[in-house]
């Protein structure tokens, strides 16, 4: 009796289930999304100098067969349908062996970190390649993310762009410039005007012609003064306009943030020169 209903049981499909693997269609559809994914690993190392010849090798090496198990395809170069992976190092503190690793996506000429960057201190090969080890999951998983939702969009859904500087002079100062030099040619003339004085025509004791170069020496004169005076004026505020301009636009590009890791913290200054 009990061997009948076992049997009857299991041709209903009541019985106890036997552990399956994900189905078939499943696994081939997840599988085949890993694989769609075209990962480009570089490492920018030149912030360290002669210390970072071969990080390059070493650092792929270590990272890309991590990458690979996870499902992605490695590529030489990047592409459009590539995400390209930044490890970026550089020398933080004073001292050379302590370095800030950067995990970043490069897309052409914009670069986005893909996870919060790493303190390294006193880093030598060994403690290098354990960050990136303990920092391997939370890659795959924000590499998947990109590949899923693709590029960053800036907040408002324009790319932010940077106003270019000042220029050193404007129109206010072109023309403060060119009066100030009309003047200075006014100034000239009527100086030798004035020096020239009275030019008579005929030596004649008793009736004496000629030419008074005084007044037109003293117009010119006062009208060069005046319009250097002007032409400097001109150019001096404008050339403290422009001066303010720069300084308000560098005030603006600086920024304080957050230093945080597993074994420091501290505050990060940024600005834009």
């Amino acid at each position: 009796m009990i061997a009948r209903l076992s049997l009857l049981l299991c041709a209903l499909g009541v019985g106890p289930a036997s552990p399956s693997s994900e189905p078939p269609a499943a696994a081939s559809s997840s599988e085949a999304a890993a694989e769609a994914i075209r990962v480009h690993l570089r490492v920018d190392a030149k912030a360290l100098g002669e210390e970072g010849i071969g990080m390059d090798g070493m650092l792929v090496e270590a990272l890309g067969p991590k990458l690979e198990a996870a499902g992605f395809t490695l590529v030489e170069g990047p592409g459009d349908d590539v995400i390209s992976l930044q490890i970026r190092l550089r020398v933080v503190r004073k001292s050379e062996y302590d370095h800030g690793v950067h995990f970043e996506f490069v897309e052409g000429e914009a670069v986005e970190p893909a996870i919060e960057w790493r303190m390294c201190l006193i880093c030598g090969d060994f403690r290098l390649l354990e960050l990136l080890e303990a920092s391997s999951e939370e890659l795959i998983e924000a590499i998947r993310k990109r590949a899923s939702e693709g590029p960053e969009a800036p907040a408002g859904g324009t790319p932010e762009v940077q106003p270019p500087p000042p220029r050193p002079l404007g129109p206010m100062g072109g023309v403060g410039i060119g009066v100030a030099a009309l003047g200075l040619g006014s100034t000239i003339a009527g100086a030798v005007l004035l020096a020239r004085g009275r030019v008579f025509d005929e030596l004649d004791d008793l009736n004496k012609t000629g030419t008074d170069y005084r007044p037109y020496g003293t117009a010119f004169l006062a009208a060069g003064v005046a319009a250097v005076v002007t032409g400097g004026a001109l150019l001096t505020a404008d050339l403290i306009i422009r001066k303010n301009k720069r300084k308000n636009q560098r005030l603006s590009s600086q920024a304080f943030y957050p230093m945080l890791s597993i074994d420091t913290f501290g505050l990060g200054y940024t600005a834009r020169f």
